[in-house]
């Protein structure tokens, strides 16, 4: 496995935990933001727009090589 192909491979399981994480995160957050003061859901609604922010733009960047590579008809992974 070649360096660029290791570091897909270690980006892709970073990405499969934060989305762990995230969900966990929305579970606990879903049922205990009634219960918070004031700043708990202000400071949590501000880092929940920098993380939108930032997938944003990692989809826009997501999207270069999937339209260049054509593959959203097919969902074809392997080039």
């Amino acid at each position: 496995m070649d360096s660029v192909q290791r570091r897909s491979s270690e980006g892709a399981a970073v990405l499969a935990d934060a989305v762990a994480d995230l969900e966990a995160f929305n579970r606990e957050f879903t049922a205990s933001s009634s219960l918070m003061g004031r700043a708990g859901p202000l400071e949590r609604a501000d880092l929940l727009e920098r993380l939108s922010r930032l997938l944003q733009h990692s989809q826009i960047i997501a999207a270069h090589p999937i339209d260049g590579q054509n593959l959203a008809p097919t969902g074809d992974t392997d080039t």
